[in-house]
């Protein structure tokens, strides 16, 4: 008799295990939904300048230091999304 209610008991640990991961499942598909909505694509064409981003890490940051480099011309767009860019005082 109790061998039967531990198989019970397993059994309804693995229930409730699989609608846990249906669960999870379908909030992770949600939160990917909702980041990848935030996210804006940017269209670049030939010969539009562009300022560059500096992601250095500093460790002391100072208020007048500039996070953008540029600008710079693009000189190539490609397919899955990179940027071909060019300093114009090097001309």
């Amino acid at each position: 008799m109790t061998g039967e209610n531990r198989k019970l008991q397993l059994n309804d640990l693995d229930i409730i295990r699989m609608k846990l991961m249906r669960a999870s499942e379908f909030t992770r598909k949600k939160i990917k939904m909702f980041h990848d909505k935030a996210i804006l694509q940017k269209s670049f064409t030939l010969g539009q300048k562009v300022l560059l981003y500096s992601s250095k890490l500093y460790l002391f940051p100072e208020k007048l230091r500039y996070k953008w480099m540029g600008p710079f011309v693009v000189r190539g767009v490609f397919p899955h999304g990179a940027v071909e860019v060019e300093d114009p005082k090097k001309w």
